[in-house]
């Protein structure tokens, strides 16, 4: 029964080539491209704008009135990844493993936000075999993040907070402050 209701559900909204998981929850005020790939246990908001090649993969929870554009890749990777209302992932962006992602944020395209590091203290054994750690990386409301920004492991972003276009951000940015270099540096309060 549940995969009648999906394929009348993708029939409806003109969804037929899309690889929709079972555990999928869409709103009828959504469009999602037919070329996205969303499975896993995946909660949607509503009005949400979902373009083509987006992978929306294994536990994440957006909120509404959210704009995924071209060929973004949302993965969690065991953990858990949340983007609030309203936010806007621009195009070739990606967010993988443990990520936390504020109400009202732009996130410029080509940016990469990975909540998760490789071990590698063990000399002895190749790096790919020591396993992930995560700390996590947690974006505040109102945060401007910039075209090919780099956002790493552990990183607290305040509200209010703008990177700088090709920042790489290793530290906490305080709220209401823009940051911009690599690594990134306080430039000035907002």
């Amino acid at each position: 029964m549940l995969i009648k209701i999906i394929h009348y559900i993708k029939r409806r909204w003109g969804m037929v080539n899309c690889k929709i998981g079972a555990f999928v929850n869409l709103s009828p005020t959504s469009h999602i491209s037919c070329s996205a790939r969303i499975l896993g246990n995946i909660k949607l908001g509503k009005s949400l704008n979902i373009q083509r090649n987006v992978q929306i993969l294994d536990n994440v929870s957006i909120g509404d009135d959210v704009d995924i554009l071209d060929n973004v890749q949302i993965r969690s990777c065991g953990f858990f990844i949340q983007i609030g209302a309203r936010v806007l992932i621009n195009r070739n962006t990606t967010l993988l493993n443990q990520v936390s992602i504020g109400e009202d944020c732009l996130i410029g395209p080509n940016t990469t936000i990975v909540g998760g590091n490789h071990l590698y203290k063990n000399r002895s054994a190749p790096i790919n075999t020591q396993g992930n750690e995560s700390k996590g990386i947690i974006i505040d409301n109102d945060v401007w993040v910039g075209a090919n920004v780099v956002v790493c492991d552990g990183v607290h972003i305040g509200k209010g907070s703008i990177i700088a276009a090709g920042s790489v951000v290793t530290k906490d940015v305080e709220s209401f402050t823009i940051v911009a270099g690599a690594p990134a540096k306080k430039i000035r309060e907002r």
